[in-house]
């Protein structure tokens, strides 16, 4: 279990450090490029974002050892931290002051994943049923879908929408991981798990591209965390046969609710990226703003 963790908060360094990579990289809220080839092909010619999609290989990369030792549950908890990570990096690396509401959360963020860990139960899922291996794919085709609806929109709330699309796709990559069996090459072939698992990867990477020109760092976090944490978790309890331990039910819920809601609180007031991506602390453009005081003061002149 201590390799699990160890993984699992591997992880979440990797995902907050690749968060404000990734949203350096896709620049300022405000465009709306479509889903599909040309966004990922602009991306993938950014040094910075391909750090950041490092960053993201190798977090994927221990999430799947994590989930090899540990419930679904806790994995996401510990992921979830990956806001806690990117708010401490933000004091040497963006120069943000972090007040003390944001140091409450992450207080709170560090008890309520203690007390998850403690809750939880090693050991890896045994055997996984047909019909949950096969739906995985199935789901894959639906939130792709779902997608093509949502960009179609354009705005804030679009953007939110859209980074709880990449949020269903990142708790399927991690259903599927746990859902793979295949030990052989041909066996991993066939593997319906598998596919479903590269697909949600590679879909929620662009539709988080995406979500990241509409909204602001901080939300699209909030929401992508948010909807990952709690799909990946009921899934796993639902699906996969994940449980607390003995006795430790009502409090591994209770340290769940205040590790999720002290990571949204923290996404939702740090501005986590301003620095470098010209975001306002309230995740507005000021330009226009300012543009309205320098009309007005102009015809007060001239009259």
């Amino acid at each position: 279990m201590t390799l699990g963790l160890l993984a699992a908060l591997g992880a979440a360094l990797c995902s907050g450090v690749a968060a404000v990579l990734q949203a350096r990289a896709v620049g300022r809220p405000g465009s709306s490029e479509r889903l599909g080839a040309a966004l990922l092909v602009r991306l993938l010619r950014s040094g910075t974002y391909l750090t950041g999609l490092a960053l993201v290989a190798a977090g994927f990369l221990l999430s799947v050892v994590a989930l090899h030792d540990l419930p679904v549950f806790v994995v996401a908890v510990a992921r979830a931290s990956s806001l806690g990570v990117t708010a401490l990096l933000a004091w040497p690396l963006l120069g943000v002051r972090v007040g003390r509401r944001e140091a409450a959360a992450l207080v709170a963020l560090a008890a309520g994943l203690v007390v998850v860990v403690a809750s939880g139960e090693a050991g890896a899922v045994a055997d996984v049923p047909s019909a949950v291996r096969w739906g995985l794919p199935v789901a894959l085709i639906a939130l792709v879908g779902l997608a093509l609806v949502v960009e179609r929109r354009t705005g804030p709330r679009a953007g939110v929408a859209l980074a709880a699309v990449a949020g269903l796709d990142f708790g399927l990559v991690g259903v599927a991981a746990r859902a793979v069996t295949g030990t052989t090459p041909g066996e991993l072939v066939v593997d319906p798990a598998l596919w479903a698992l590269g697909g949600a990867g590679l879909h929620g990477l662009v539709v988080y591209a995406a979500a990241l020109q509409r909204t602001t760092v901080t939300r699209a976090t909030a929401a992508l965390v948010g909807i990952e944490t709690l799909s990946g978790a009921a899934a796993g309890i639902l699906l996969l046969g994940d449980s607390p331990r003995p006795g430790w039910a009502l409090a591994g819920a209770a340290g769940f609710a205040l590790a999720l809601a002290a990571a949204l609180s923290l996404a939702g007031s740090q501005p986590v990226v301003s620095a470098q991506t010209g975001e306002s602390p309230t995740g507005q453009d000021e330009a226009p703003e300012a543009s309205g005081r320098d009309e007005r003061l102009l015809r007060r002149h001239t009259s």
